[in-house]
């Protein structure tokens, strides 16, 4: 138990899953409300419902709320480290996606749903596979910046970009990315827990010290 507190104090668990929770309340509260975004000007704006629009933003934070603090000291004192970071990116990447899971459904006029809880999977994972390439504070970056350039591109080629763009367009019951979303994931769990959350630079420069 003391092993897990000190884990958990370490990744800052004691903030980060409960905001995690957060989420998934206010997603459900604002679900009936749609929020029209203009990205590209001279298009219609795209109008984004909140069920889509606050999973797919926290999601983004994914990466950041994963980060060790104290990763150095952990590799040593706890055990089954590995596979305690793999479970924490997992429940990360899971409580967007079911507040998606729990919101969409109830609201069909908003589209094909399923779309958006492969879309929330997808940007959680990318934000965790963003943070052990480029840091933890910055992972947030890359998740965010592809969903903001899916409105912007749903906005300028409207359905045809479902055919070759990474996240699915929900006006589209076409759409589909389960696969690649399942792989993110999979992908995502698997490094995280390689290299317990920290970059792979610094895994690597630990790696060689020791």
């Amino acid at each position: 138990m003391r092993q897990l507190l000190l884990f958990a104090r370490a990744r800052q668990l004691h903030a980060a899953l409960p905001l995690a929770l957060a989420v998934l309340v206010v997603t459900q509260l604002a679900a009936d409300q749609v929020i029209p975004l203009q990205i590209v000007s001279g298009s219609p704006a795209r109008p984004v419902p909140a069920a889509e629009a606050i999973p797919a933003i926290s999601a983004s934070l994914a990466g950041w709320a994963c980060r060790p603090t104290l990763w150095q000291h952990e590799r040593i004192s706890v055990r089954h480290l590995s596979w305690l970071t793999a479970g924490v990116a997992v429940i990360l990447m899971a409580i967007p996606t079911l507040a998606v899971l729990l919101a969409a459904p109830r609201y069909p006029q908003f589209g094909h749903w399923p779309a958006y809880t492969q879309n929330v999977l997808i940007l959680a994972a990318v934000g965790l596979l963003a943070g052990v390439h480029l840091s933890p504070t910055a992972s947030w970056l890359p998740p965010l910046a592809l969903y903001l350039a899916t409105i912007g591109a749903q906005q300028y080629w409207g359905h045809q970009m479902s055919a070759w763009w990474p996240l699915a367009d929900p006006r589209s019951t076409t759409a589909d990315r389960l696969h690649l979303a399942i792989a993110l994931a999979l992908a995502a769990a698997a490094i995280q827990a390689t290299t317990r959350g920290a970059t792979i630079a610094s895994s690597q420069r630990a790696t060689v010290e020791n």
